[in-house]
């Protein structure tokens, strides 16, 4: 039996996402849904069978759509997961998870009370290199681990061109709670237990 899986948010969505969860032997792209429903329809197309939605409310209501794969702004994302979570799908959301502790936490409560698979996606430790360095690091093979440093240089296009979006709003989940915050969290865990 494969998942079916409902896409909410067709940026990060459709670039990388759709293509590598449609890739997976278990897995189907039921339905996607962006703001513009010509946006959603050219992307469905691209997968036969996809219904293309402009109302994420739609997409998590159909019957179709049994876990609901989620890229949407932090402050967005919440209300699409909590909403999927008690129709008792699970829900693969992007990072950060949300704009707040307080949503985030409700989230994680919902997961845990209902028993659903629940994920935030860090695709970066499936890379090779990554997966390598764990693997030294894990090892010992280059001595005991006595101390760490982070250092981020990555910037948004749009905190590089000054554009105004989310990326670059505090209090929708940007600036760096997006470009640093969670990254951050997930190198020391990963790599330094």
């Amino acid at each position: 039996m494969k998942i079916r899986l409902g896409f909410v948010g067709l940026g990060f969505g459709s670039r990388v996402l759709l293509p590598v969860f449609s890739a997976l032997c278990g897995c189907v792209v039921s339905a996607v849904c962006a703001r513009r429903l010509d946006r959603a329809k050219k992307i469905a197309k691209d997968y036969p069978g996809a219904i293309a939605y402009s109302d994420w409310k739609k997409l998590v209501a159909d019957p179709k759509v049994s876990a609901v794969v989620i890229a949407v702004p932090p402050n967005l994302q919440p209300a699409i997961a909590l909403a999927a979570m008690k129709l008792g799908k699970a829900v693969f959301c992007e990072k950060p998870l949300a704009a707040s502790l307080k949503n985030a936490q409700v989230l994680w409560k919902e997961a845990c009370r209902r028993k659903l698979p629940a994920m935030i996606d860090f695709e970066l430790f499936e890379i090779p290199s990554w997966l390598k360095a764990r693997s030294v690091l894990k090892n010992s093979r280059i001595g005991r681990l006595s101390h760490a440093v982070i250092n981020w240089q990555l910037e948004t296009y749009a905190s590089r061109m000054g554009i105004d979006s989310w990326k670059t709003r505090t209090h929708e989940g940007g600036g760096a709670l997006y470009s640093f915050a969670s990254h951050a969290f997930h190198y020391i865990e990963n790599f330094l237990g």
